[in-house]
């Protein structure tokens, strides 16, 4: 039976306005009982069939973060080394750099987690597609990365609602050779990496587009 209290009609408006991605941390580890909380939330969010197929890992060992961080710096190298064998713009070089600096602060945040999905039981697309009654599988993949996006934000609103900062990094996979299959996460197919700690500055208010241009009524 769902709860009759009513709620702060402007609470939740409130939470999503306050949530910032925050490169920028304090020292200070979060307590573990407030990422046990984030991550309860975050397994609350639906997915198809209820298969739950997300799934996240907090990376503490500093090897492995080491071993991380130079893989991504041997990837932006490689990158780099094409660009001139190509003869890509200076331009590209200029993004390159700039993206690799914007992922490499990840692996001094307080908490470093990598978030993907689950090798999983056939599902229902799955189903449809072997037994030749349709065509194409995108649905399956889309399915699972629309439970995987809505678990990320279960995830880091219940991080804002604690006072913790969070950013949710893509960029270095970009970087890093078969980062689809990292072999320090098993059994998951990665799709990117998420941190958390308590911000040392309030990043500044971004744009956002008016509801009249991402809505209309047909």
């Amino acid at each position: 039976m769902f709860n009759k209290k009513q709620p702060d009609a402007g609470s939740f408006t409130r939470l999503v306005e306050q949530r910032r991605s925050s490169r920028s941390y304090l020292s200070k580890q979060p307590p573990r009982e407030w990422i046990n909380e984030m991550l309860n939330c975050a397994r609350w969010a639906p997915s198809p069939s209820n298969q739950q197929p997300v799934r996240f890992v907090l990376v503490e060992s500093e090897k492995i973060k080491s071993d991380l961080k130079n893989a991504l710096e041997e990837g932006k190298e490689h990158l780099l080394a094409l660009v001139d064998e190509k003869g890509c713009s200076k331009k590209l070089k200029n993004q390159i750099r700039y993206y690799f600096r914007h992922s490499s602060f990840a692996f001094t945040a307080p908490c470093l987690f990598a978030a993907g999905l689950s090798k999983k039981k056939e599902g229902f697309t799955a189903r449809l597609a072997r037994d030749g009654l349709i065509e194409e599988m995108y649905l399956s993949d889309t399915s699972d990365h629309i439970a995987l996006g809505l678990a990320l934000d279960n995830f880091i609103l219940k991080g804002t609602e604690l006072g913790l900062g969070t950013c949710i990094l893509t960029a270095p996979l970009l970087f890093l050779k078969h980062s689809r299959q990292w072999p320090v996460f098993p059994g998951m197919t990665l799709t990117n990496f998420i941190t958390a700690g308590f911000p040392d500055k309030a990043p500044a208010v971004t744009s956002r587009k008016p509801v009249t241009e991402i809505f209309r009524i047909v």
